[in-house]
């Protein structure tokens, strides 16, 4: 979307034609046990900002699709019957929404210009985190991704993560909380980004990946 510079707007008409007619909860589940998988990790919002539960906070999402139906409801619960952990990906820029604050990416995707709100996107992120973490039983994990979207700003932007991990662990308090920004000095796990071949971020050679929370 953003490497396009894709219209947000009509990227979101693909959304009504959206039935994936092969997705089963069960089978997707069981075939990953079988795997030896531990838990899965689901994206519940990607940068283009559509969510993949039934989220009171925007009608971009699932169950206004021809599908109609709450995805990451039935990951869960079947995750919850099969004994696997469940995390939850979810992004923090958003290539859509005009109240979120515009970075580096999505500057060609058709945003109003002079509508960003800082305070209201945070609201809004905070609330479908809520949603989450409190409508779909024990989520082990949530994946952040996004920071380094204001990462050359010359004004360091603030995103506020102490007080959203709080509401995390508020909400669940043995959740692990995740985010694509290595920054080793927060008590957060980490994570590298799969690439073909392979390949190490220097600043994460010889240094442990997870740390304890």
């Amino acid at each position: 979307m953003t490497n396009e510079n894709i219209n947000c707007h009509e990227y979101a008409k693909v959304a009504q034609a959206f039935y994936p007619h092969n997705f089963n909860a069960h089978q997707w589940i069981t075939a990953i046990k079988k795997s030896g998988a531990r838990y899965i990790t689901f994206t519940t919002r990607h940068h283009e900002g559509f969510s993949m539960w039934d989220t009171k906070q925007s009608d971009y999402n699932i169950m206004h699709t021809p599908y109609g139906k709450d995805i990451v409801k039935q990951l869960a619960d079947e995750c919850h019957r099969q004994q696997i952990g469940i995390h939850l990906y979810y992004s923090h820029l958003d290539w859509t929404r005009d109240d979120y604050p515009i970075g580096r990416t999505g500057r060609g995707t058709g945003r109003a210009a002079g509508k960003a709100n800082w305070p209201a996107y945070y609201d809004f992120m905070n609330k479908q985190l809520t949603e989450l973490l409190s409508n779909y039983g024990k989520i082990n994990a949530i994946w952040f991704d996004g920071w380094w979207d204001h990462d050359q700003d010359s004004i360091p932007f603030n995103w506020e993560l102490p007080e959203q991990y709080a509401l995390i662990h508020r909400l669940q308090p043995a959740c692990l909380i995740g985010n694509n920004h290595h920054h080793l000095r927060e008590r957060i796990f980490r994570f590298l980004n799969a690439t073909c071949p392979a390949k190490t971020r220097p600043d994460f050679q010889d240094k442990t990946l997870v740390d304890s929370h």
